[in-house]
């Protein structure tokens, strides 16, 4: 019965909890391998901060069958790096644990920001015709 009670409880506190849909949680976006290993890491979300692009300092990121990195500034580490070049294009890694987002150099004071999924895509190389 208390069992019932709790979640009964849980449940009405997150029903009420949100006065409007939350419009983000964790938001996907795509990368090459080489846009992940760039000084900066550029990403936007839906409904965070306007869905304008910002970029992240301090945050932990997962790579598919390696540890979970936590990097300390706004570039991989070295360890992360190495797992990054080993990735495949479908593959996904989560960004979580974000703990500053800049918006043109400016400190973005959301209250949290949301994890991210990247799916890496392949590399966009320009051709031209030889004719």
């Amino acid at each position: 019965m208390k069992i019932v009670t709790i979640l009964s409880a849980i449940l009405f506190l997150t029903l009420n909890s949100y006065s409007e849909p939350v419009a983000y949680d964790k938001c996907m976006v795509r990368l090459t391998k080489e846009q992940l290993l760039s000084d900066v890491i550029e990403l936007h979300c839906s409904g965070f901060i306007d869905n304008q692009t910002f970029t992240i300092e301090g945050f932990t990121i997962k790579f598919p069958g390696f540890p979970s990195e936590e990097i300390k500034g706004s570039r991989l580490n070295s360890d992360a790096r190495m797992y990054a070049g080993k990735l495949k294009a479908n593959q996904m890694v989560t960004l979580f644990d974000i703990k500053k987002a800049y918006q043109e150099g400016k400190l973005v004071t959301e209250k949290e920001i949301p994890s991210f999924y990247i799916k890496i895509i392949e590399s966009q190389i320009a051709t031209t015709d030889l004719d």
